[in-house]
């Protein structure tokens, strides 16, 4: 399944962003999200998904939600596979046009030799790029309101003490005199 990697012009203005981020990851494939931001107080570090779950037999799908990127601005994603140390890197920097798309060339460090190996760039989970202002994409909305029923509230089990337990009588069940009673004697 292809990823995505879309955009548009919050409110129609050049240059600031809100990007969406469809993840279809095979099961032996996680991925990271990271995110600096020039301009501020905006998402720093690791972003987590909104949404999480399977897809297809097969692939997992993590949605992101990104919003108040501005130019200059850096989104990072890593696609690792737990059955391989290389991994796929892509940079997306936002400009007044858009995004630039750079892959990131995989080098593993081998301290023995002091030395790199260049693997170059490693293409795991190609990200198709869309900018939703240009494209004639349309997002298609349900097309059926449905008003939900309201919640009736759970009610919650009492734990009620425990009773003391009742010492044994005799079959015929006798009933404790009444003291005020004038007519009862010991």
């Amino acid at each position: 399944m292809p990823s995505i990697f879309a955009f548009y012009r919050a409110r129609g203005i050049s240059g600031a962003y809100v990007v969406g981020i469809q993840l279809d990851l095979m099961t032996t494939e996680s991925a990271r999200v990271g995110v600096v931001s020039r301009s501020g107080p905006g998402h720093y570090g690791q972003q987590e998904p909104i949404k999480k779950g399977a897809h297809q037999e097969g692939y997992y799908r993590h949605v992101y939600r990104i919003e108040q990127l501005v130019i200059g601005d850096i989104i990072t994603i890593q696609i690792n596979d737990h059955q391989l140390l290389p991994c796929q890197t892509t940079v997306y920097t936002a400009t007044r046009s858009g995004f630039t798309e750079t892959e990131v060339p995989f080098r593993l460090w081998q301290h023995e030799t002091q030395s790199n190996h260049d693997f170059g760039v490693i293409s795991l989970n190609p990200i198709t790029v869309i900018d939703l202002d240009k494209e004639d994409i349309v997002i298609q909305q349900s097309s059926q309101i449905v008003d939900a029923a309201p919640v009736k509230p759970v009610r919650r089990k009492r734990h009620r003490k425990k009773k003391a337990p009742h010492l044994p009588y005799d079959n015929d069940h006798q009933q404790l005199p009444d003291l005020e009673d004038p007519t009862f004697q010991f």
